[in-house]
């Protein structure tokens, strides 16, 4: 039996043995731990707090600082392509591709300015480290001299989400 993408033959599996946490799991391609928490989060119960060492805690924010600049990245690239004039080569990229604007406002593509340093000199201008920058992937060391110089220039981004929606990468 197949129904709605094979979920009626899931449902029969189910039947003979596990719960609902493993039915999410599958369904959603997650372990069965993720499932319970974003069943919890669903539902807004909080997580036991556990004890972390401090390397433990840092690793955590810089995650976190990671995941935020990530999605700042994005809206920068998205802005250059649909506000700036920056972004004219990628629309009529874009455009000669059959990509639609409601296919770029969904998936949230943008474009890289052809220039050096536009997205680390404004990202710096709103206190966010080199090193961030550097760690996410979104500029690279200069190998003379200080600085930092951006990894993307003149092309079309496409953030890269994981199962959360959260920006992890960029393709270019």
């Amino acid at each position: 039996l197949r129904c709605a993408g094979g979920r009626l033959l899931l449902l029969l599996r189910l039947s003979c043995g596990g719960d609902v946490f493993k039915f999410i799991s599958l369904m959603e391609h997650i372990t069965p731990f993720e499932a319970i928490v974003r069943q919890a989060e669903q539902l807004g119960i909080e997580k036991p707090e556990q004890k972390r060492d401090p390397r433990e805690e840092a690793r955590l924010r810089e995650l976190d600082d990671l995941r935020k600049v990530n999605a700042l990245a994005r809206d920068f690239f998205h802005n250059c392509l649909t506000v700036t004039r920056y972004g004219a080569a990628g629309k009529a990229y874009l455009a000669g591709r059959g990509i639609t604007d409601e296919a770029i406002a969904r998936y949230g593509i943008g474009f890289a300015p052809d220039a050096w340093s536009k997205l680390s000199d404004a990202f710096r201008k709103r206190g966010i480290s080199e090193y961030i920058l550097v760690t996410a992937g979104l500029a690279v060391r200069r190998e003379r001299g200080e600085g930092v110089y951006d990894r993307f220039r003149n092309r079309v981004i496409i953030p890269i989400a994981d199962e959360r929606g959260r920006i992890v990468a960029f393709g270019g």
